[in-house]
């Protein structure tokens, strides 16, 4: 796969990085199993030069500016019709999919590509 998005944590950890396409991504955004226990960074150029990538509400919504835009986008997408239950449901769990954009699209800028 080329991205996945992870909120179990620690049970989930090692699948998730296994199924994850050369140059893939992974969000971590949850521990609902508990932390992601401490692991080798070599790992990461092992298994495919792959990027992780651990968002945070706060970092996304320290700026009341730019939280407020979030919301708003989130907002217009559903009076438009154009944001799906599991979008809104991801979105809601911390606005994160917008740092996700943003994580994936330094990948793909940094020459990463989607295999």
């Amino acid at each position: 796969m080329p991205v996945v998005f992870d909120g179990i944590g620690k049970d989930a950890w090692e699948m998730s990085l296994a199924s994850l396409a050369p140059r893939g991504l992974m969000v971590t955004f949850g521990n609902a199993s508990g932390k992601v226990p401490p692991f080798d960074i070599n790992r990461l150029s092992a298994m495919g030069s792959l990027y992780v990538t651990r968002p945070t509400l706060m970092t996304y919504t320290a700026d009341s500016g730019e939280m407020r835009k979030s919301a708003n986008d989130l907002f217009k997408k559903v009076i438009n019709g154009d944001a799906h239950g599991h979008q809104i449901l991801l979105s809601f769990r911390g606005l994160l999919l917008r740092g996700c954009v943003v994580a994936w699209t330094r990948v793909v800028s940094c020459g990463g590509a989607v295999a």
